[in-house]
């Protein structure tokens, strides 16, 4: 018989994010070294329906946005 999941508390998100250690082995490691449109190890695209793609760096916790302007950065 399947378990009934508990809620998460009060405040907690229900999304985790952590870079995976073998990434350093099969990822560039910057973005010099990227091809295409590839990304370093620990960056992630996103993309929201209100502002459009966006990328996390999950190495400084930055978010950025591609605006008409270029990247606009964004400390979470």
């Amino acid at each position: 018989m399947p378990r009934k999941e508990l809620p998460l508390p009060e405040g907690w998100e229900e999304s985790t994010s952590w870079i995976d250690p073998r990434d350093r082995q099969t990822k560039p490691l910057t973005f010099a070294d990227c091809i295409g449109d590839e990304l370093p190890v620990g960056w992630e695209e996103a993309y929201d329906p209100t502002v459009g793609a966006y990328y996390v760096d999950h190495n400084t916790s930055e978010l950025l946005l591609n605006s008409v302007m270029g990247f606009v950065c964004l400390v979470v």
